[in-house]
């Protein structure tokens, strides 16, 4: 039970050093954002008012975490090596090129002024490491034991939840555009292919 409350504990500490760098720059709350930043009620989120900060505080660490203390991941492996390194590239892809010119038109505590913020590259570092797990997760021959039917099912369902509050913000000045729906719906999607896959 160690490793779980060890890997808990470090991811939670990066999800916390985010807030304590959007705190040193004025966007931990929609109300500092205001005060420091002087933008209007909905020209801008705060790093609470972002969903998927919660989605990594309640289901993406809980759940790496019960991976890690469960099984045995192949990290040092060639595929293992492989694998982090595609991770950490499409972060970093999504992070200069998705996150930066969102942040044009929107600023927020990850990205502003078409630059990624240090919290968004600690979010990249959270990201890739988190996501370099779930995948050897989901890739046979990565994992000892071979991972249950079971687990599998609950990544997929956490997953699941966690693509939808991966795009929620909790701001006035948030509303549900199509992009969103279909970024869930390819998300939740691409999930269940990989579940029935792995478990057919």
């Amino acid at each position: 039970m160690w490793k779980f409350w060890l890997v808990f504990s470090a991811a939670q500490a990066l999800v916390v050093l985010q807030g304590i760098v959007a705190h040193r720059d004025g966007f931990l709350t929609h109300a500092q954002m205001l005060r420091v930043h002087r933008l209007n009620d909905t020209s801008g989120y705060s790093f609470l008012e972002h969903g998927g900060m919660w989605a990594d505080v309640f289901i993406v660490s809980p759940l790496v975490a019960y991976l890690v203390n469960k099984y045995a991941f192949a990290y040092g492996s060639s595929m293992g090596w492989w694998i982090l390194l595609i991770a950490l590239l499409l972060w970093v892809a999504l992070a200069l090129f998705v996150f930066a010119p969102s942040g044009k038109n929107m600023p927020e505590a990850h990205a502003r002024d078409g630059r990624v913020t240090g919290t968004g590259w600690i979010h990249v570092v959270y990201a890739t490491l988190t996501m370099w797990v779930i995948a050897m997760a989901y890739i046979p021959g990565m994992v000892s034991p071979t991972i249950s039917n079971k687990d599998v099912w609950i990544m997929s369902v956490a997953l699941s939840v966690w693509a939808y509050f991966g795009v929620v913000k909790f701001s006035p000045a948030w509303f549900v555009e199509w992009p969103c729906v279909i970024q869930i719906i390819v998300e939740v999607v691409g999930l269940w292919i990989l579940a029935i896959w792995r478990t057919w």
